[in-house]
């Protein structure tokens, strides 16, 4: 956004400005279900917004699910459903060479790092395309507070990728705050020097990371442009 108003309320710093013409307020909710709820009942109570997208990271459990690909959730959680013009806007909206993905979000109370537990979590979950943290935690907020909303998650690691485990259980040190999802540079630096190897792992993963922050992002600005009129006010992200 060329232009952001910056306010702080509840420990939370939201952005306010205009995408493809529609006014946003945008804030960055931390890590896990609990303060992504948080996080969405001040964005309400403080600026009633007319929708709200949650837009973030996910891990594929659908061998159909790559890195960079974009998942529009048809669900969330337990079976929480979008609103249906918000969804139907999404279903719209393409992007040249980027695979986007219609099927239902699992929210894990945990980072999900192994390919193992990807895999028992699609054995329990058959239907889920991707598993995240965050939202179901602004759905359900969103849904009890009468707010439309959707969640939108790029892919970072599919089915086969193993995340690099950034929390040391025989050390007990953790190179990311588990509140926040911050990197913590002091401690990663420890962990690469304990863990030469993960140097590899991070960088791929930065990879991966930076080609879906893209593809969300300009999934974004073109989604914004078919908002239907209920949700072209103001917009929470």
């Amino acid at each position: 956004m060329p232009s952001v108003d910056t306010e702080s309320a509840g420990g939370i710093l939201f952005h306010r400005g205009r995408i493809s013409g529609v006014d946003v307020v945008v804030a960055r909710s931390g890590m896990g279900e609990q303060r992504a709820r948080a996080a969405a009942r001040t964005l309400i109570e403080r600026y009633r917004p007319d929708s709200i997208l949650a837009l973030g990271f996910a891990g594929g459990l659908s061998k159909q699910a790559l890195p960079g690909d974009l998942i529009i959730a048809s669900e969330v959680g337990e079976s929480v459903s979008p609103d249906a013009s918000l969804l139907a806007a999404a279903e719209q909206t393409r992007l040249d060479s980027v695979r986007i993905h219609i099927g239902p979000l699992h929210s894990a109370g945990s980072i999900v790092y192994t390919v193992e537990e990807k895999r028992a979590l699609a054995d329990r979950y058959p239907d889920s395309m991707a598993v995240d943290m965050e939202s179901a935690g602004v759905a359900s907020e969103a849904a009890a507070l009468g707010i439309p909303w959707l969640a939108v998650r790029a892919i970072t690691d599919g089915s086969d990728d193993a995340l690099p485990e950034l929390v040391e259980p025989f050390r007990g040190l953790a190179a990311i705050d588990t509140e926040t999802g911050d990197v913590l540079p002091l401690r990663m630096a420890l962990m690469v020097i304990f863990r030469p190897l993960l140097i590899r792992k991070l960088i791929q993963l930065g990879g991966r990371a930076s080609i879906a922050a893209r593809n969300l992002a300009n999934f974004v600005e073109s989604y914004m442009a078919r908002l239907p009129e209920a949700g072209r006010d103001s917009t929470g992200a």
